[in-house]
């Protein structure tokens, strides 16, 4: 577990918190087979909780909420997803803590859309004087009083350069001209 960034392990944890009431077993059933957007249950991550209700073998009712025990886990829709290569990937743990400081996340999780993402490497950030502290999971960038915490604008700023939403129109256009 050492090996495991602590904002990637925060993050996969959090893929299986719902963000309202108690959840029980038949509320995820329904979820899951339901095509309705509010049937879906949503993580505090953004992402649909997708659990099979037959995995789920310890039960408890604790006094904030219900506790399950599973033998096994699907991969969470966020580690499926574009944003998939930054929590598997160390050279792009930066890019993870850019994405950190934003509220972006939830979009490149959703079903809605489609995106590609281009992430840099540790190396990239550090050749534009911004340094991973993998200590603080943040970014820091050289002022002149000294090295100082990246604020969230500037990693949104980040992302943004660094990913394009994919649209039907584009994919035909691309079609029709090669």
């Amino acid at each position: 577990m050492g090996e495991v960034d602590k904002l990637a392990m925060n993050s996969f944890l959090r893929q299986f918190i719902d963000a309202g009431l108690a959840v029980f077993p038949g509320d995820i059933e329904k979820s899951i087979s339901s095509t309705k957007s509010e049937d879906k249950i949503v993580s505090v991550e953004g992402s649909e909780i997708n659990v099979n209700p037959n995995t789920l073998n310890d039960k408890i009712m604790c006094v904030n909420g219900v506790l399950y025990g599973m033998n096994k886990i699907s991969t969470p829709t966020t580690f499926a997803s574009v944003l998939g290569t930054m929590f598997q990937n160390k050279e792009a743990r930066s890019f993870l803590y850019a994405m950190n400081g934003t509220s972006l996340q939830p979009s490149f999780v959703s079903n809605n859309a489609k995106y590609i993402m281009l992430i840099p490497k540790a190396a990239q950030f550090e050749g534009s004087e911004i340094r991973t502290s993998y200590s603080t999971s943040t970014l820091e960038q050289n002022t002149e009083d000294g090295w100082v915490e990246l604020s969230n604008s500037s990693k949104q700023g980040i992302v943004n350069i660094h990913s394009a939403n994919i649209r039907k129109r584009n994919r035909l256009l691309c079609r029709t001209m090669g």
